[in-house]
């Protein structure tokens, strides 16, 4: 696995529910990793041979911020870059956002994603978005605007996104958002998906770890868990053609995916991503499978509480 940036994933609780969130974040989604898991993890990642960036990521990070703080820190100490995934939900004006990005940008953070689109909300989230985009550029961090639009509206445009740097991309039927964003699309039998276009299963450059300890090569899809196994353990024996759902997902995409695990489901989706992810949640409740998909969250499904031990 040539790893390149490990994607700290601090919490499932967000201040939104989007309708397109490969996750099904939300504000009554359960915990946030602890600071000895934090830590532990980072050092973790900065051991492994190619690793170069850290990235905070949610749900919301900052809902967090003591925890956002110190692990900008610790990757800058130890010779890594970091960047942070946010809507800006705190930005409510543009030195409210210098405020909270100015002690970051001090410590080494290096960049920043800030999620502005329809999906989010035309209202105060979207001030609150451009407003940390305003407060970056002022503090001369390197900032990046995620736009994500409604696969069914035409041409997929949103008219209120009209600032440079904020084209919208499809939503991808992943999570919460194939529940939300799926009906009315037109819909292809299995057999036309036979590869996975977005995701390099083979030989991942990145991970996200959540705050179960969840090594995700796709969201939901599980490669182990670094409370059981370390991260160098988990990246050194990663062999995905032994994986029960990367190996067909790489070999032929969701129409091998389902066959291989003889699963008989609908035949009619609306993207590779949608085929995949319904296949995988008609596998959740199987024991046999819980090693290599989860956690329940990201299937829509009742969430557990997240572990508080670090190994």
């Amino acid at each position: 696995m040539p790893l390149r940036s490990v994607h700290i994933v601090l919490t499932y609780r967000c201040t939104y529910e989007c309708s397109h969130c490969f996750l099904h974040c939300g504000p009554n989604q359960p915990g946030s990793m602890s600071m000895m898991e934090m830590e532990g993890l980072i050092d973790q990642a900065a051991s492994i041979d190619g690793v170069e960036r850290v990235y905070f990521e949610g749900g919301e990070p900052m809902l967090y911020y003591p925890l956002v703080e110190r692990g900008v820190r610790q990757v800058g100490e130890l010779g890594l870059s970091s960047g942070i995934v946010t809507c800006g939900y705190y930005a409510t004006t543009v030195p409210d956002g210098e405020m909270w990005l100015r002690p970051l940008k001090e410590l080494g953070l290096s960049s920043l994603d800030v999620s502005i689109d329809g999906l989010h909300g035309t209202g105060d989230a979207m001030t609150h978005g451009r407003n940390l985009v305003d407060a970056a550029n002022i503090l001369g961090l390197d900032v990046n605007v995620i736009s994500v639009c409604d696969p069914r509206e035409d041409e997929c445009k949103d008219a209120s996104l009209p600032r440079p740097g904020e084209e919208a991309s499809p939503a991808m039927l992943r999570g919460r958002a194939a529940h939300e964003l799926v009906e009315g699309l037109e819909v292809h039998h299995l057999g036309q998906f036979t590869e996975c276009p977005h995701e390099e299963l083979e030989r991942p450059t990145r991970i996200h770890v959540d705050p179960y300890g969840n090594v995700h090569i796709c969201q939901g899809i599980l490669a182990g868990n670094v409370w059981d196994s370390s991260l160098p353990q988990l990246v050194k024996g990663y062999d995905p053609h032994a994986h029960p759902v990367l190996g067909p997902l790489i070999e032929g995409g969701p129409e091998a995916l389902a066959k291989a695990q003889g699963i008989d489901t609908d035949p009619q989706y609306a993207s590779e991503c949608h085929a995949c992810y319904e296949i995988r949640k008609g596998l959740l409740r199987e024991t046999r499978m819980r090693r290599f998909i989860g956690p329940n969250q990201v299937y829509g499904e009742e969430p557990e509480p997240p572990p508080n031990s670090y190994v």
